[in-house]
């Protein structure tokens, strides 16, 4: 299947049913599209034979042919010389004859080799029915961003998610946020254009290893790298680690790559499920507030606020107040950790314990420096309303419910 228009051309060439482009081991075709387009060859209509007098009235076009050849040797050639009003006129085999077809068949035929083009940059994803295990997105000034799926140690304390992030932090991931916002959108990346199979120097492109931002990623059984490089006119360069051709995506596809790590995490601030807590020791300047539990998820729990007898409900209130303080914003400097509050929890599932030391910042936040590293800020009315609750259950230990 051969095709000039006079300003480009190709040839589609079939071997054990798969079409490829003669010449190119680059370009990857849908197949379905040329199939598409080779049975519609075999189909072409004519409307009439044109009489002299009638061509005179088509605009003549710069000869545009299509040759189609058989497995049997024969060959059929049409040129298409002018058009007129939605009409096309053609000759066929260098005949005579000029025969009139619909302009639609024209078009259809004698196709930009593109069109042919599989447009889906990762198109084996559509086929992969398990979840992405491993993103990596290294931007242009080399800053970086990790997710992967957790460890079966990080799974085991605490199964409310199923990423994790390294970078640039180290904490749990929001499944849905970080599937719904950059994960399902790798899938629909397209090509828009291809503009050189065969690049001399890639530095042109902006694609060279200094320059270029680099997507990479493990879905199931595929693993694969796209580099990016210059934005030209709202469209980026790219090329696939493994392949020779430069294409272009359009950038509003890309924008997701620059979705702030921050966030797609998890919002809450303890390592591990609450199910897990079996002690919160929590220090203010002027108390310090100890509920511990021994078989809390037993039938014969047993629970203490300060070392006197507590209910369950007390003990289970103030998981509840320590799950409601979540990271409200990152912290753009970093103050001095003068541990104003000083909140240390326990785990019975080997996740160590872990300290959470608070810094006021104004009169609405708290800087909240997790086992010594400060990242987060945490809104201040949550940690006093988890303050309040352990000043109430300490008057109260056999506290019944939320009223009681």
């Amino acid at each position: 299947y051969s095709v000039n228009d006079g300003k480009m051309a190709y040839k589609l060439v079939k071997e054990d049913d798969v079409w490829s482009v003669a010449d190119n081991s680059v370009a990857v075709l849908d197949q379905k599209k040329v199939q598409d387009v080779v049975n519609s060859a075999s189909r072409i209509v004519s409307l009439g034979v044109l009489k002299k007098r009638d061509i005179k009235d088509f605009e003549v076009i710069d000869i545009q042919s299509l040759v189609l050849k058989l497995k049997d040797g024969a060959e059929v050639s049409f040129k298409f010389v002018g058009v007129k009003d939605g009409i096309c006129a053609v000759r066929m085999n260098d005949s005579e004859e000029i025969y009139s077809v619909r302009k639609s068949v024209w078009d259809i035929l004698v196709a930009k080799l593109d069109n042919f083009r599989v447009a889906l940059v990762f198109e084996g994803l559509k086929n992969i029915d398990e979840k992405i295990s491993y993103y990596s997105f290294t931007d242009y000034d080399k800053t970086k961003t990790v997710v992967r799926t957790k460890t079966a140690a990080e799974i085991s304390a605490s199964k409310s998610n199923r990423y994790m992030m390294d970078s640039p932090y180290q904490k749990q991931v929001d499944d849905e946020k970080f599937e719904q916002q950059i994960a399902v959108k790798i899938s629909q990346i397209a090509a828009a254009q291809y503009v050189d199979d065969f690049p001399e120097n890639l530095e042109d492109y902006g694609l060279d290893e200094q320059s270029r931002a680099v997507l990479y990623f493990r879905w199931g059984d595929a693993e694969e790298t796209l580099y990016l490089g210059t934005d030209i006119g709202g469209k980026i360069h790219a090329i696939k680690k493994g392949q020779d051709g430069v294409f272009v995506i359009n950038a509003q596809q890309l924008e997701f790559l620059q979705t702030e790590p921050f966030y797609i995490l998890e919002s809450g601030i303890l390592k591990s499920d609450t199910e897990h807590i079996y002690k919160v020791s929590v220090r203010t300047k002027n108390e310090t507030f100890d509920i511990t539990s021994s078989g809390r998820n037993g039938n014969n729990g047993q629970f203490f606020v300060n070392g006197k007898a507590a209910s369950k409900a007390a003990f289970n209130s103030v998981l509840e107040k320590l799950s409601n303080v979540e990271i409200f914003s990152e912290l753009t400097t970093v103050p001095q950790n003068t541990r104003e509050i000083v909140i240390d929890v326990y785990f019975d599932n080997h996740t160590g314990v872990q300290t959470v030391s608070l810094a006021a910042i104004g009169d609405k936040q708290y800087a909240a420096f997790m086992n010594g590293k400060a990242e987060f800020a945490v809104k201040r009315e949550t940690i006093e309303t988890l303050v309040e609750e352990l000043k109430d259950i300490s008057k109260n230990p056999m506290k019944i419910d939320e009223k009681g």
